[in-house]
């Protein structure tokens, strides 16, 4: 019988145990399985808080009758983290990369802490678009070589980057194992910043819907191109279906003109709320710019290669879409005709 209220410990910041017994193996295995996330990505500095809530959930979960999904709700009320933004797509080339770094990049001019992270397991390559040569990834924090605060790089304009590896096949299918445990590792690392960029792999594979189950927000990529905006649909479709709560939001890239992009927008948003009855947040658009390819070849942030270009203007507003009430960047005294986000 759990105990009343008042005597009931509700959060495991509330809980400071008398004693620490030595546990039954059995039960040490199931709360390392069924809470993986909440047990994950201390460092060594923190690992006293590790054992506190380790001992917090053992209590709740064989002291007091707590059941699994109680206790992960109290400790995800307790997870105190940035905001996370997801960049994905139904298919490869519509600019999902680019979008990413020129995002993240405007977030850290803002004087946000950013961390931009390559989740496009087994190709990723935010790395070359923001002009860094890693020396660990991704991989190294997977196979325990390094702690995952210790593999973040420096990028442009301060932000710091997680880098994903390339042409490695077997982390290309992560088993749920490791999908929880980078997972656990994420939301520990997102207390230490204001801003996360996941950049996402296309499709609606495992990795991809592990990675925007995490989010707060969902940006879909999609260009003019009808397969680009099925892929598109699919992706919203499947993150539907797996209950993922994040908000939704659409953005047309590599359009040429401003009714090209319209198609694309309406397409989506329209569609998802008479077949999925989900309101989606129309994001604007980017053009098809020389500037932005220019950019990516010479391996920089358009917003540092152009500063006062109208694509970075772009950039700036579409960053400022997701600030909260109370944070504003200067980008929003821009125009409404010059919003990617008006």
């Amino acid at each position: 019988m759990p105990l009343s209220p008042a005597t009931e410990p509700e959060s495991p910041d509330d809980f400071q145990p008398a004693a620490k017994p030595s546990l039954d193996l059995s039960r040490i295995q199931f709360i390392q399985g069924e809470f993986a996330p909440f047990l994950e990505g201390f460092d060594d500095a923190e690992a006293p808080i590790r054992v506190e809530r380790f001992y917090w959930i053992h209590d709740r979960l064989f002291l007091d009758g707590w059941s699994p999904q109680r206790i992960q709700q109290a400790l995800a009320v307790t997870e105190v983290r940035g905001r996370i933004i997801a960049v994905t797509s139904g298919k490869g080339g519509v600019g999902k990369t680019t979008v990413s770094v020129n995002l993240a990049v405007a977030f850290a001019q803002c004087g946000r802490r950013t961390l931009l992270f390559d989740g496009d397991f087994g190709m990723g390559n935010v790395h070359v678009f923001a002009g860094i040569n890693p020396s660990v990834t991704v991989l190294d924090v997977l196979d325990g070589n390094v702690g995952i605060s210790d593999a973040l790089i420096d990028g442009p304009a301060g932000l710091k980057v997680l880098c994903g590896a390339s042409g490695i096949s077997r982390i290309a299918s992560l088993d749920s194992r490791q999908l929880d445990r980078l997972a656990g590792q994420m939301c520990r690392l997102a207390a230490k910043f204001d801003i996360i960029i996941l950049d996402t792999g296309a499709g609606i594979g495992r990795e991809v819907l592990s990675l925007l189950s995490l989010a707060d927000e969902v940006l879909v990529v999609a260009t003019p191109n009808l397969a680009s905006n099925l892929d598109a649909y699919g992706v919203i479709k499947a993150a539907h279906e797996a209950q993922i709560g994040a908000n939704f939001g659409v953005l047309a890239n590599q359009a040429t003109t401003e009714a090209e992009a319209n198609v694309v927008r309406e397409r989506l948003v329209n569609c998802a709320a008479q077949f999925l009855k989900l309101s989606i947040r129309d994001l604007g658009w980017l053009p098809r710019a020389p500037r932005i390819e220019s950019a990516n070849q010479s391996r920089r942030s358009v917003l540092l290669s152009s500063p006062n270009s109208e694509v970075t203007r772009r950039f700036r507003s579409l960053a400022a879409a997701f600030l909260p009430d109370g944070l504003r960047s200067e980008s929003e005294s821009n125009s409404p005709s010059q919003s990617a986000a008006a």
